[in-house]
């Protein structure tokens, strides 16, 4: 049996990385950089406090 493992770039987009984790259900990430090599985490809370800060959702 395997699992599929969902990573993202540093440079991707926040919304991107978000939409990753709703549609798996995911409260971390993987970063990797462009070898495949492990570089951090994103998580949840991160994302929320991002979004917080640049207003999104905000009219």
């Amino acid at each position: 049996m395997t699992t599929d493992v969902f990573t993202v770039h540093k440079n991707d987009i926040l919304e991107f990385v978000a939409e990753i984790m709703d549609w798996q259900k995911l409260r971390y990430i993987p970063v990797e950089d462009e070898k495949g090599k492990l570089t951090g985490l994103a998580t949840s809370r991160m994302l929320l406090h991002k979004f917080s800060q640049n207003g999104f959702g905000k009219k």
